[in-house]
Parts: C-alpha cells; sequence; structure tokens
C-alpha cells in the first residue's frame, strides 16, 4: 500500500496559488490561468481512480496541470489567425524588411548586454519585464516560446503539440527571440 495519498478537499489551499502563478507567467491571461486551474481540479477529481500513488499529490496534480496547459496550446494556437503580419509590424520597427538578409536598423542594433546578465534574471522586476513582453509577442509566436523555454518541451514534442513543421517551428523561435530581445532592451536593460 503505497504511503500517497489524495486529500481533494485540501487541493485549493495547498495547491491553487502555485498553480495559478505557474500557469500565469505561461499564458498572457489571468482569466485563462484561472480557468487552467479549475480545469485540472475537476480532472483530478474525474481520475482519483487512477492515482496509483507512486507519486505525491503535488506531483500528481502539476503533471495534469501541465496536460491542461499543453491542450490549451494546441487548441489555442489552431484557433489563431495567421500572425505573419503581427511579425512583421512588430519586426519592421527593428529590421529592414526590404533587405533580404534582414538587417537590423541602425537605432535598434542590439546592445551589448551588462556582464552580470545572469544576477539581473533572478530579479523580480526582471522577471514581471520578461513576463511583459511575452506577452506583447504575437500568441502563435509566444506560444512555441514559452513551449521550449519555459516548459522545456522537445522540439518535436512542440510541433506535435501544434501540429506545425520543424521548419515553422524553428521560424516562429527565430522571431520570438528577436522580438523578446528589442522589447528587453527597450524595458530592462536601458534602466540597468
Amino acid at each position: 500500500m503505497s504511503e500517497n495519498k489524495l486529500m481533494p478537499e485540501n487541493w485549493v489551499k495547498n495547491y491553487s496559488s502555485g498553480m495559478y502563478k505557474y500557469l500565469l507567467f505561461r499564458v498572457k491571461y489571468k482569466e485563462v490561468a484561472e480557468d487552467l486551474v479549475q480545469e485540472t481540479f475537476i480532472s483530478a477529481l474525474n481520475s482519483l481512480a487512477s492515482f496509483s500513488g507512486n507519486s505525491s499529490e503535488k506531483t500528481w496534480l502539476y503533471a495534469i496541470m501541465k496536460f491542461k496547459l499543453a491542450d490549451y496550446y494546441r487548441k489555442h494556437y489552431k484557433n489563431t489567425p495567421a500572425e505573419n503580419n503581427a511579425d512583421e509590424a512588430f519586426l519592421g520597427d527593428y529590421f529592414d524588411l526590404e533587405d533580404e538578409k534582414e538587417h537590423w536598423f541602425d537605432k535598434s542594433k542590439p546592445q551589448a548586454w551588462h556582464s552580470d546578465v545572469e544576477d539581473v534574471i533572478e530579479k523580480k522586476e526582471f522577471q514581471q519585464t520578461l513576463d511583459d513582453c511575452v506577452k506583447k509577442v504575437p500568441t502563435k509566436t509566444a506560444s512555441v516560446f514559452t513551449l521550449k523555454y519555459l516548459e522545456d518541451q522537445s522540439s518535436k514534442e512542440i510541433c506535435d503539440i501544434l501540429e506545425i513543421s520543424e521548419a515553422n517551428l524553428w521560424t516562429l523561435m527565430h522571431r520570438a527571440k528577436l522580438m523578446l530581445r528589442a522589447c528587453l532592451e527597450q524595458n530592462w536593460f536601458v534602466k540597468a
């Protein structure tokens, strides 16, 4: 008999705040994060019989939550219209898109970041700025970035979840990195 037992009556008190914070950093809207927490609890309640006790209650709930998050990305990605125009509008402020090599405009060339960049990344203020920047990136592009760098999904897993080709994945990833770098330089590294 396993020592790990489920106590659904304590889930909201014990896990909802942590789940909400985790999800809020990965989705653009607080309402979506709240809905995903609720969906996680409902799914867990419907799956009580499948809990084997081989993991902790928290680990089991977070695994369910991550599946819900992947489902959200899958559905949201499919239902979002093409964003090439949004990407180009954003990138057009930084690159000469008429140039086939897309050279940086002089005013927006990447700046040298401070040597203490690892220390900066640990700051809460930086995390908030990064979160704000991710929210500015078009949805499809942000989905790829979030799955890769915040959810640690492999390229194959991302392609499967979003039903895109590997070439499309890398195009979106490149655009996300450019957009985030530009946004961080504009909103964080100017201050630092």
